[in-house]
């Protein structure tokens, strides 16, 4: 199992159903190429987490690098885990209301990732996401 993490800024202003077109889109690959995850979204800046076969997952990193709704794409991690953390999501969306990315989840997620070498980065940011910003999240697409 392979997991990669990503980082980018948006363009331009999603709306609502822009972002539930990206997210069904999104599905419909990922069924179809076995890999699992998670995208949060702020408003201004998306989180990516993508699971499954390590060259398909870098692949769809690659295609997704070059996508013009969105700039700024920083890797932020990438390595083979020992299991999949979203393995009921074909990609599960949050938006976030109220906090950010970088600011909120990805500061969170640092200091958390110096206090546990227990869990997959994918899985840290989801508990972050569950238990310490849960009011600021809004599922997108259940």
């Amino acid at each position: 199992m392979f997991e990669l993490i990503y980082q980018s800024s948006a363009l331009n202003t999603f709306s609502d159903d822009q972002l539930e077109s990206l997210v069904s889109e999104a599905r419909n690959f990922n069924v179809a190429h076995d890999i699992t995850g998670l995208l949060v979204f702020d408003g201004k800046s998306f989180l990516q987490i993508l699971e499954g076969d390590k060259k398909i997952v870098e692949d769809l990193y690659d295609r997704i690098s070059m996508d013009e709704r969105h700039c700024n794409v920083n890797l932020r991690w990438s390595q083979h885990s020992a299991k999949r953390s979203f393995t009921d999501w074909s990609m599960g969306c949050f938006a976030l209301e109220g906090a950010s990315v970088e600011k909120d989840l990805m500061l969170k997620s640092r200091f958390e990732n110096r206090l546990s070498d227990t869990l997959s980065h994918g899985s840290r940011l989801f508990s972050i996401l569950s238990n310490q910003l849960y009011s600021a999240c809004r599922p997108v697409l259940t």
